[in-house]
């Protein structure tokens, strides 16, 4: 592989990230091409030393989105950061995103959950309020009233519990996943 396929495999590689860290990392492989012709090296053995183009541009990428997702924090960012993490090979796959997906899923089962419990408690007490004023559509089964806003409250301070619960647990699952993603990158650049 010649100077130019290399640079040019490597530029398409990095279209991902800004220009401005796209240019200082094209920059220091031109060195590398550099510093290699004067110790008498062809372009072929530069490059064939540098390694494969596309796996260095998907490293500098997947580096790239990570730290973009430390900044900004939402989970949009580091869902992308986990996608561009698991493309970096097979292992990545199989370890990161499978668990993150199947953890995702659990996190949207809570905040479901939560939402369905506090939304039936709102409905109860409704429903209790609105029986005496339409006694011919709703039937309490001969419960008291008063049991039935009690047990509406209970399930509505329930679901709202649960709703703040799974909205920490949410932060923290994105926060060490972050963490594992940082601890990750650095053992792949060792």
């Amino acid at each position: 592989m010649t100077k130019a396929e290399f640079m040019t495999s490597l530029s398409n590689q990095l279209s991902k990230i800004p220009q401005a860290d796209r240019d200082d990392i094209l920059y220091d492989y031109e060195e590398h091409f550099g510093i290699g012709l004067e110790h008498g090296k062809t372009e072929e053995e530069i490059a064939r030393d540098l390694g494969d183009p596309k796996a260095i541009g998907k490293q500098f990428t997947a580096d790239t989105i990570v730290m973009q997702a430390a900044q900004t924090k939402s989970a949009e960012s580091i869902t992308r950061a986990v996608f561009a993490f698991a493309g970096l090979g097979f292992f990545n796959l199989i370890f990161i995103l499978g668990p993150f997906i199947a953890l995702v899923a659990l996190l949207f089962a809570l905040f479901s959950t939560a939402i369905a419990i506090l939304v039936a408690g709102i409905a109860a007490v409704l429903i209790a309020f609105a029986a005496p004023m339409y006694p011919d559509l709703i039937n309490l089964g001969g419960i008291n009233s008063s049991v039935i806003i009690f047990t509406g409250i209970g399930l509505s301070s329930l679901g709202a519990l649960l709703f703040l619960g799974v909205t920490y647990l949410s932060k923290w699952f994105f926060k060490g996943t972050l963490g594992y993603l940082k601890m990750n990158m650095r053992l792949i650049k060792k």
